[in-house]
């Protein structure tokens, strides 16, 4: 019989324990917090005007990369021969706008001129270091390679500054 009584003592306490509640759980813990962020102005990519090789004189034989340097300097490379600068080059400019004092990253890449013998590559563009918003009046080069066989007259060939937040 006492081992009886013990069984009934100890399923009271498991009942006593189960309806008051006296064994305790972890605390809960609570704290406020708040998320922040800062808009940034859209960048802006203002024109002062476009990169222009002006005239050149094509090669007579093979090819020739006629050179406009972000500084505005010029050269010449390539195994054909002839092929010269007449005049009216100069490098692009442009003014990159946005929220004043934050870091950016600009990317340029060539396009497909308007006749296959004729590519626009190598573009560069002169930046300060570090790179801060706003940039004004910064300056781009590229390397325009011309074939003997490139037709005479006004070609255009397209290029693409990309700015953005670093």
């Amino acid at each position: 019989m006492p081992q009886k009584r013990l069984i009934q003592r100890a399923a009271v306490l498991a009942a006593a324990t189960w309806i008051t509640g006296t064994v305790q759980a972890a605390p809960a813990a609570t704290t406020s917090l708040s998320a922040s962020v800062q808009v940034l102005q859209q960048i802006e990519i203002k024109e002062d005007f476009n990169l222009d090789f002006g005239k050149i004189d094509k090669p007579r034989t093979g090819s020739r990369t006629f050179i406009v340097n972000a500084d505005g300097t010029t050269s010449i490379t390539g195994g054909g021969t002839g092929g010269s600068f007449i005049g009216g080059h100069r490098p692009g400019q442009y003014d990159i706008l946005g929220s004043a004092n934050n870091g950016a990253v600009l990317i340029t890449s060539g396009g497909t001129c308007s006749t296959n013998t004729i590519a626009l590559s190598g573009l560069e563009i002169d930046l300060p270091v570090p790179v801060v918003l706003p940039l004004m009046n910064v300056k781009i080069g590229g390397r325009l390679t011309v074939t003997s066989n490139s037709v005479p007259g006004s070609h255009t060939c397209p290029y693409t500054i990309t700015a953005m937040y670093q």
